[in-house]
């Protein structure tokens, strides 16, 4: 078996908006410096206004002055979007650019709920941020070559000890046909990528951030702003609109362990000593009976939301299943690999589940136009698997265990890469 080392920290993606956790959000925002960037499309109209309206410590702009993109009148087109573009080094909007052509057409219509699109080289994790109406991206998810992932800085996330005095590990992947859906590359490694390779983990990317903006901003309401409030106030004035309530109040999480657990995971609580001694089995078991798509759901119901619009889409758009997976956290050692990490519960697919199906069709209802019966997509979404259990993460792929993982096949195995992937 390969032996490669794995990374210690996690790669998850803060989500500002809505987080119960003030301090994560200021922290996020405080080491995202974007004093430096600038409007990629330098004759853009909003190119000053950009600069004006998206650093930390500018006030909320009106909506006269930065609407979003929505046009009441007219579908959204690329040169739109990339109107709002605001960047801290010019490839990252190239690159931009070059993925908006390959992507659906939902996520373009997603972005009408946005001001901006920044992609700066100190963002990590990416966000959504209310106050400004921005998304902010992570540009590990675009450069193709070592001297674009040079401009990039390198920093942990700062939640990265989160969750280390539980004794179980919670890890997941997009996968098709027993195979990885696509590979990681760290900033170090060198090597070169191509569109392709970056095209589907930017997909994920793209649809969890554009839910938040679209659970603040739902499309049947883009057109009954009032221009003169700023872009907080306006989102403010119809919160109680928000998809997230909705969906909490229609159907909401039942395990009251794992909500506290989120809040352990993903919100930097101390573990109670009890919850220190939960089995990866018994937070199987906790998971199985409730009905989200990803462990990160229950760090509020804003993730809730957006994991669920992700996972649908994903599915929906490129066949892609998820696997969820709940393991012992090896002990002992001074470096863990593949094998060290055993499965004790894990599904593929539960995306397929009536109970989280019917969670997501609410979501998508609320944040795309009906041109589109989800109702009748969730009807063919696939089937749900059950993961070996027992066997090594790696080897777990390949659900019918029909061919042996190679050395090779681990060789990019770095655990930041099977946390959180958005």
């Amino acid at each position: 078996m390969g032996r490669i080392f794995l990374l210690s920290f996690l790669s998850l993606l803060f989500i500002s908006c809505g987080s119960s956790s003030k301090d994560g959000e200021t922290t996020v925002r405080e080491n995202t410096d974007i004093s430096l960037a600038y409007s990629y499309n330098r004759n853009s109209k909003y190119s000053k206004i950009l600069k004006e309206c998206l650093q930390e410590k500018s006030e909320s702009c009106s909506l006269s002055k930065l609407p979003f993109i929505s046009n009441p009148s007219n579908p959204i087109t690329k040169s739109m979007i990339m109107e709002r573009v605001f960047v801290s080094h010019d490839w990252m909007g190239e690159r931009f650019s070059e993925v908006l052509d390959i992507l659906d057409e939902d996520i373009k219509f997603l972005l009408g709920s946005v001001t901006a699109i920044v992609i700066a080289d100190s963002i990590k994790p990416s966000f959504y941020w209310s106050k400004t109406g921005a998304i902010y991206l992570d540009p590990r998810y675009l450069w193709l070559n070592p001297q674009e992932a040079k401009t990039i800085i390198v920093k942990d996330d700062y939640r990265s000890s989160y969750g280390d005095e539980l004794i179980f590990e919670n890890f997941n992947r997009f996968v098709k046909n027993n195979q990885k859906a696509y590979s990681f590359y760290s900033l170090h490694s060198n090597k070169t990528r191509t569109i392709d390779d970056i095209k589907l983990r930017f997909a994920s990317l793209m649809y969890h951030e554009l839910t938040h903006a679209n659970d603040y901003l739902p499309f049947y309401l883009r057109n009954s702003l009032d221009n003169n409030l700023s872009v907080s106030d306006a989102l403010n004035k119809i919160k109680n609109k928000r998809v997230s309530i909705e969906l909490d109040n229609s159907y909401p999480l039942q395990s009251e362990d794992l909500i506290k657990m989120g809040k352990i995971m993903y919100k930097g609580k101390k573990a109670t000593l009890s919850q220190k001694k939960i089995t990866a089995e018994e937070i199987g078991s906790f998971y199985e009976n409730d009905y989200v798509s990803s462990l990160y759901a229950y760090s509020s119901i804003y993730e809730d939301t957006a994991t669920l619009s992700q996972m649908f889409l994903m599915k929906y758009h490129y066949d892609l299943e998820r696997d969820v997976a709940f393991l012992d956290k090896p002990s002992g050692k001074d470096k863990y690999y593949c094998e060290d990490y055993i499965v004790k519960w894990g599904e593929r697919n539960s995306i397929a589940k009536t109970s989280i199906s019917q969670r997501a069709v609410l979501v998508l209802n609320k944040i795309l136009p009906n041109n589109q019966n989800w109702n009748k997509v969730s009807n063919n979404l696939g089937e749900v698997k059950i993961l070996k259990l027992d066997i090594d993460w790696c080897s777990s792929l390949d659900i019918n265990n029909s061919r042996s993982i190679r050395d090779f096949d681990k060789k990019d195995f770095i655990k930041e890469n099977f946390t959180l992937d958005f």
